[in-house]
């Protein structure tokens, strides 16, 4: 493509440099017809590439795409979010807009089918303070085999070192970009 570009551009240049010369009359070429030809013939060439390399590049994407669908619809997410977690419900709208095939389901952690929800899950998202709660929910989510992302939420009395004060937003933003990163197999980076 770079090739390409570059024949495209330097055939450009050579054509308008001979038309400018022919205007100006200053010197003149022994064939210019054959060589403004043998540029434009040269400009065709790379266009052809480029139309080339773009439907291989565009399919490489769609099968991509499909590739990361057909993994997403096999990953099982539970979001952890009880009554007092207002990012939960934000968060499952999110995660559904920009992964729709995934396969979600939001769920108290005091909720009846909570144990084998958690423990069929093959990634849990949640606050940190769900996890920690020291009740039965907090147990349920521990022994559950799945990885846990699990993102600060405000609690009165606990501060977080390092983060400085959560808004909503970001942490959905950084959530649903862990969740990305762990759908297609990436170490999770936290910044």
């Amino acid at each position: 493509l770079f090739l390409a570009t570059m024949t495209v551009l330097g055939s450009g240049v050579f054509v308008v440099y001979q038309l400018v010369t022919l205007l100006l009359g200053v010197g003149g070429s022994g064939n210019l017809l054959a060589e403004v030809g043998q540029a434009l013939a040269y400009s065709l060439m790379a266009v052809g590439i480029w139309i080339y390399h773009g439907t291989i590049l565009r399919a490489d994407g769609r099968r991509a795409k499909a590739v990361e669908v057909e993994r997403l619809s096999t990953l099982r997410v539970v979001i952890v979010a009880g009554a007092d977690e207002p990012v939960g419900h934000a968060l499952l709208e999110e995660l559904r807009q920009e992964l729709p095939s995934l396969d979600l389901q939001s769920l108290a952690p005091t909720a009846p089918e909570a144990a084998d929800a958690l423990a069929q899950a093959d990634l849990i998202v949640g606050p940190l303070s769900a996890a920690v709660r020291g009740d039965e929910a907090a147990r349920l989510i521990a022994s559950s085999p799945a990885p846990k992302l699990l993102f600060p939420s405000p609690a009165e009395g606990w501060y977080w070192i390092g983060t400085g004060k959560w808004r909503t937003r970001d942490a959905i933003r950084l959530t649903v970009r862990a969740v990305k990163q762990f759908a297609a197999g990436e170490e999770i980076k936290t910044k």
